[in-house]
């Protein structure tokens, strides 16, 4: 209430009216002459003639108003009986009384003794003059009004600094405002600045301006801004109307501080009525102070939280933008904006705010969190990272969250530990043992492969090698035998077994959207049966977090038969059999819904042996998946379910032994439907496990086969179709019996009619490393050498 305390210092200046006359007193006695003329020095001027005021006296000699001058005289000596008059007034009144032609005859004498009369009345009158500021406001109050006009006009007639500064104040204390104003104005004409004018020219103004407000006077008051523009006027307006404030009269404080223009003031009483939106209004549409602007924003901000707390994210942004029209928003502004655009779903303004918001606070984690979700430019990310510590590590543990759920167990480690996952190095050693029996002798098939390798991290890189060593064989055909409605004349028996030495190796990448590897395997057979080489090129694109695709470019052995697989010998300088596959198998794998996903996936290749006929073939498999994993989230990775359909086609049927087949499966269409349902128990523990089964009904239309396609006269034979019930099975698992030994195996059964296959496979590891728990790219399934995909 600063305004108060202005009009309280005004009432206490009244209050001490005499300490102000006392000054004016000393004032006037500085400003003055010395009264005592050389003559008079060695008068002593007793108490009684001092204190005798002869100023009306004087202005009725000096005006030649003889009766007044003579009733003034008379008066005096009645009222001050020991008053001796001075010889200067005595001359006066005695030449007052003579007729003026006796003066134009008079002596020189006479005329000298005048003129002394006449020029010793100015030192009468300072005398005066001096003694009336002495008498003090008491007396001043009460004093004659003849004596006052006379002390009045001879202070405008002398223009003295001190007689009108005295006049000024006793015109004030009189109530006569407007002559106290026409001293002050004389003061200022002489000395510019005078202090005591100066403070009689408040209190003159203040008693007006209070007189003006009491009487609702606003043309008047309007007048003393205009005459009086050195005067605080509204400060003294404003006094009053913090008094109204004090006595709850609202209205008439507005009133007056709206006829000021003091909004700060109008603010607090709209406040006290609890019309804050008219508070905010006024502030708003009147930007002028630093204050007024501060309230503006400060009551915007109240109305965009409170906006933004109901979610009406549009009414939040509209205050918002009304803030900013005044000065720019801070932090917590911007704050209630960045979120209020993000809930609207307005990507750029929201990446903006936040960008701005984290480059104010790099530490803040939720800035970082939100702008990794809303940014998919990677090297933008970055970028804020470099001056974000909260952007490193939310980019850091976002990468590792997303590995680990993507199953990037490489990489994850590589974000986790760099160096010591550049140290990880695992030796291994194992076997893989597979038997396929069939209708068909030859087709019967066993094998059983060794290998012995080493597993190693290179920055982003995994690299591995294997040297393999395999024997393989099959039932033998001998002469008189049916093969294929074809009686044997001589016996197959030297081409069924075969060992084969060879080297394979891969190198593996996995980054944040991508995973790649490649893999290379070269096989020398004994005997004279040809080398091969195999290769596969595989990528997966994490797309987003509902899509995935992925594509394999792949050269393999097809080991349907010994024929296919190894090649049999007509005689010693032919042979025939040794198919390869070259191909490209892309899936795709997409949540549509939460829990549901649909994964397509399309096989096309060209297959090639020698002395075979080329051949071409197309499948394609679709599969909608359900997962199931919260029934069981404290036990499962994952668990899955859902219906499945295969289809599958060859340009034409080689499934036959003679020359120039391939002696392999390739029906002209092969139908499946049914199911499947796939489990992994938790990751990273000591143990873990992995069961997958498929199961469906199928319909296989074979197609014709040609005997001898290469011959220039050959039967055409004709193959039933077929239908039935068939099935895959694969259960697999590894153990971490120390920190530095794993065990892994893997058993997998397939069936359908005359056909099984059967597979067992046991890999034993040592890592340098220590390790604290096994993860699934160490189940044999997620091999490399075996994965037909870089899935993890």
């Amino acid at each position: 209430m600063k305004l108060k305390n202005v009009m309280a210092m005004t009432t206490l200046c009244v209050a001490n009216q005499l300490t102000y006359a006392e000054q004016i007193a000393v004032q006037y006695s500085v400003q003055s002459i010395n009264v005592q003329s050389s003559n008079d020095a060695q008068k002593p001027l007793n108490e009684t003639r001092v204190n005798v005021d002869t100023t009306p006296i004087w202005y009725y000699i000096n005006n030649r108003f003889i009766n007044q001058a003579q009733q003034e005289y008379a008066k005096l000596k009645k009222s001050y009986p020991n008053w001796i008059a001075e010889p200067a007034l005595v001359n006066a009144m005695d030449n007052l009384s003579k007729p003026i032609q006796h003066k134009k005859r008079a002596t020189t004498q006479t005329l000298k003794a005048e003129l002394t009369a006449q020029d010793k009345a100015p030192e009468a009158i300072i005398i005066n003059f001096v003694n009336l500021a002495k008498r003090g406001p008491n007396y001043w109050q009460k004093m004659p009004q003849t004596h006052y006009q006379l002390a009045s006009t001879l202070a405008f007639k002398d223009k003295k600094l001190s007689s009108n500064t005295l006049m000024a104040w006793i015109s004030f204390y009189r109530g006569n405002y407007g002559a106290a104003l026409e001293h002050i104005k004389t003061v200022e004409q002489i000395t510019p600045n005078n202090a005591s004018a100066n403070e009689a020219k408040v209190k003159v103004v203040t008693v007006l301006v209070a007189d003006a407000v009491k009487k609702q006077d606003k043309g008047r008051l309007f007048a003393l801004i205009k005459q009086y523009p050195d005067q605080p006027i509204n400060d003294m307006i404003d006094s009053h109307a913090w008094q109204a404030v004090d006595q709850t009269e609202y209205k008439t404080a507005l009133d007056w501080f709206e006829f000021t223009e003091n909004y700060n003031a109008q603010l607090v009483v709209l406040e006290k009525q609890g019309r804050q939106t008219e508070a905010t209004r006024l502030a708003c549409n009147n930007p002028i102070q630093a204050t007024l602007i501060d309230y503006c924003v400060n009551a915007l901000s109240v109305i965009q939280l409170d906006q933004y707390n109901q979610q009406h994210y549009q009414s939040s942004l509209v205050a918002a933008a009304k803030i900013q029209e005044y000065k720019a928003l801070n932090d917590d502004q911007l704050a209630l904006y960045a979120w209020s655009q993000y809930n609207l779903n307005n990507q750029p303004e929201s990446i903006i705010a936040f960008s701005t918001l984290l480059s104010n606070q790099p530490n803040n984690t939720d800035y970082a969190n939100v702008l990794m979700d809303l940014l998919n430019d990677e090297q933008q990310l970055q970028q804020l990272a470099l001056n974000s510590p909260a952007m490193a590590a939310g980019l850091k543990k976002r990468d590792m969250q997303v590995a680990w759920a993507r199953k990037q167990f490489d990489r994850f480690n590589h974000l986790d530990a760099p160096q010591k996952a550049e140290q990880q190095l695992t030796l291994e050693v194992g076997l893989d043992w597979r038997k396929q029996n069939s209708e068909d002798e030859i087709a019967n098939l066993q094998s059983l492969n060794y290998y012995l390798g080493f597993l190693k991290f290179w920055h982003d890189y995994r690299y591995g090698v294997r040297v393999n060593y395999e024997t393989i064989n099959s039932d033998t055909s001998n002469a008189g035998d049916d093969f294929w409605q074809e009686t044997l004349t001589s016996s197959l028996s030297g081409n069924n077994k075969a060992i084969e030495t060879g080297i394979s190796g891969f190198i593996k990448r996995q980054t944040q959207r991508l995973n790649t590897f490649a893999e290379l395997e070269y096989t020398k057979a004994d005997g004279d049966l040809a080398s091969s080489l195999s290769a596969k090129l595989s990528a997966v694109w994490f797309n987003s977090p509902s899509l995935i695709t992925a594509a394999t470019l792949y050269r393999e052995r097809v080991d349907d038969s010994f024929l296919s697989l190894m090649g049999l010998y007509g005689s010693e300088t032919e042979r025939w059999g040794a198919v390869n596959e070259t191909g490209l198998r892309a899936l795709i794998s997409y949540t549509f819904l939460p829990k549901w996903s649909v994964t397509p996936e399309l096989n096309i290749a060209q297959l090639n042996g020698e002395s075979v006929q080329n051949n071409t073939k197309l499948a394609f498999n679709f599969g909608f998946t359900r997962d199931l994993t919260a029934l069981y989230e404290d036990k499962l990775d994952y668990l899955r379910v859902g219906p499945t359909i295969n289809w599958m086609s060859y340009d034409k049927n080689l499934n036959y032994y003679t020359e120039g087949n391939g002696g392999y499966f390739s029906p002209k269409s092969y139908i499946n439907l049914g199911g499947r349902a796939e489990l992994l128990t938790l990751e990273n523990t000591d143990w873990q496990i992995r069961s997958q089964l498929s199961l469906g009904y199928y319909w296989v239309t074979p197609g014709s086969i040609e005997q001898f396609p290469f011959a220039s006269t050959s039967n055409t034979l004709n193959q039933e179709s077929d239908s039935g019930i068939g099935s895959q099975f694969l259960i697999e698992g590894q153990w971490l019996l120390s920190p530095h030994w794993e065990i892994a195996g893997l058993l997998s059964s397939s069936y359908a009619a005359d056909y099984n296959e059967t597979n067992i496979n046991l890999n034993v590891r040592w890592n340098f490393e220590e390790k604290t728990g096994l993860t699934s790219d160490g189940l044999i399934s997620s091999s490399t050498y075996t994965e037909n995909y870089a899935w993890h």
